[in-house]
């Protein structure tokens, strides 16, 4: 998917609150039928412990 360009960016920016909700539930939409209604976080909590199974450093 591509990224957002400046002007895009800009033009999302300017508008009205209320001009935002169709975009905000399209883009809803567009999410859950791609990637479902799950949402994933992911955290870490002590890197420094050497607990973490990615290599940070």
């Amino acid at each position: 998917m591509p990224a957002l360009n400046q002007a895009e960016f800009e033009d999302i920016f300017r508008r009205d609150w209320m001009e935002m909700w169709p975009l905000m539930a399209e883009a809803q939409r567009l999410r859950e039928r791609h990637f479902g209604r799950q949402v994933s976080f992911c955290v870490i909590t002590n890197a420094k412990s050497g607990l973490c199974s990615e290599d940070l450093f």
